[in-house]
């Protein structure tokens, strides 16, 4: 470094990666309480991203989590979500964003949501998009249902179908074989 020879990019990339995965394993031992809840939540937020990131063809920066009903937080039956919420943001783990202030519901009795964004330093290890452009909604029970152990592959599984749909379907001809339409240049 002191001759001038720069660091090459393959180093560049695998310190990234080992400091992304290294901050991310260390929420389990740096949280006492609900450390291994927090860490499997962001896994699991993780994955859903990568998903939306990788099927979805308007949304790909999406890694901003916006609860529906933040009314519900309150509650004493959300009461877990919300003290992992805030410990999650207490932590950095989570920040809150804070851009919102000019956007409002479509309708008068909806409810403004509340927005968290994934802290970037786990982005290159969970391979999803650090930019958050778009929103990806949760409700209070969706992330409720994310931690429970129990309910936790079950939910994942519908949220990341949620967030990325599936591919249409080619229709079959007569024949059987694919149809494909091809456009001559005057329809472009």
């Amino acid at each position: 470094m002191k001759n001038g020879s720069p660091i090459k990019i393959r180093h560049q990339s695998d310190a990234v990666y080992a400091l992304s995965s290294f901050y991310l394993y260390n929420i389990r031992k740096n949280l006492v309480q609900y450390g291994s809840d927090i860490h499997r939540l962001i896994i699991d937020l993780g994955d859903i991203f990568r998903a939306k990131t990788l099927n979805h063809l308007t949304e790909p920066e999406a890694a901003r989590i916006s609860i529906t009903d933040p009314q519900s937080l309150s509650e004493e039956s959300h009461e877990k979500i919300a003290r992992i919420l805030d410990l999650a943001e207490m932590h950095s783990v989570m920040q809150t964003f804070v851009g919102i202030g000019g956007i409002r519901p479509k309708h008068a009795s909806n409810v403004q949501p509340k927005e968290y964004i994934l802290n970037r330093i786990y982005s290159p290890v969970l391979q999803y998009s650090p930019r958050c452009r778009w929103r990806t909604s949760f409700s209070t029970k969706d992330l409720e249902r994310l931690i429970d152990p129990v309910t936790r592959e079950e939910i994942k599984a519908e949220l990341i179908q949620k967030v990325s749909p599936a591919p249409k379907k080619t229709q079959k001809s007569r024949s059987g074989k694919k149809s494909q339409k091809t456009l001559t240049f005057s329809e472009v």
